[in-house]
């Protein structure tokens, strides 16, 4: 039987839309924190993570509301009522969710993150800061770019060698799913895949959708993605 974030009334998530405007962290953000206001969330009462397309993840606590925490893609805790939020364009926002602890996390996982196991590395830490079983844990990932739409030459694609199913040849291209990387990742960390819910939208073909891709703006166009656990 699958398991969702929407099973638990005290999760609260969302993923905003190119009609929200961006979410950038330049200047002062403040239309992401007009959004959050909007979608019920106290922005003093959110972290947010300044993304590095790297694998480091910060533990925080109601110390850091309000805060960027800089060159980090992944956070997690264990307090109510404390907001997590980050951006993305094409690649993997990843909320996670374990009912049995109350421990919640975000993680930013794009080609060059997934290429150094991000997520694998994400649950590390988390099984370091909360002993716990991944098999408890929720998971749902965001929208992103679809294979069809995410090429990668084959000597990039030599990174993901280890999931070989997650790249196929067309031509002189190598089309690359983030998605499926996400959850070998995922699965091999020891989540159920009962327990993962991928969105089927792509940002690329979606233009309610921020695509860096498809767009590539010549400043920041990014949706944000947020979670909480409420009491």
């Amino acid at each position: 039987m699958t398991r969702t974030l929407a099973d638990h009334p005290e999760i609260v998530a969302g993923f905003s839309q190119a009609a929200d405007g961006t979410m950038s962290l330049n200047g002062k953000f403040d239309n992401r924190k007009q959004y959050l206001r909007a979608h019920g969330l106290d922005p003093k009462s959110v972290v947010h993570a300044g993304l590095c397309h790297g694998v480091r993840t910060a533990i925080v606590t109601s110390a850091a509301a309000g805060q960027v925490i800089d060159n980090t893609d992944g956070l997690i805790t264990a307090e109510a009522n404390l907001g997590l939020a980050m951006t993305a364009a094409d690649c993997l926002l990843i909320s996670i969710f374990d009912p049995r602890q109350q421990v919640i996390g975000l993680v930013h996982a794009g080609s060059k993150g997934l290429a150094r196991d991000a997520v694998a590395q994400f649950i590390k830490t988390w099984l370091v800061a909360f002993p716990a079983k991944p098999a408890d844990m929720i998971i749902d990932i965001s929208p992103s770019i679809c294979p069809e739409h995410y090429t990668v030459s084959i000597n990039e694609a030599k990174h993901f060698a280890p999931w070989p199913d997650a790249c196929q040849k067309r031509q002189t291209l190598m089309h690359l799913d983030l998605r499926r990387i996400a959850v070998c990742q995922l699965t091999a960390s020891g989540v159920k895949p009962g327990s993962i819910t991928v969105s089927p939208r792509c940002t690329f073909e979606n233009h309610d959708l921020f695509s860096y891709r498809r767009d590539h703006p010549p400043t920041p166009q990014l949706q944000v993605g947020y979670l909480m656990r409420q009491f």
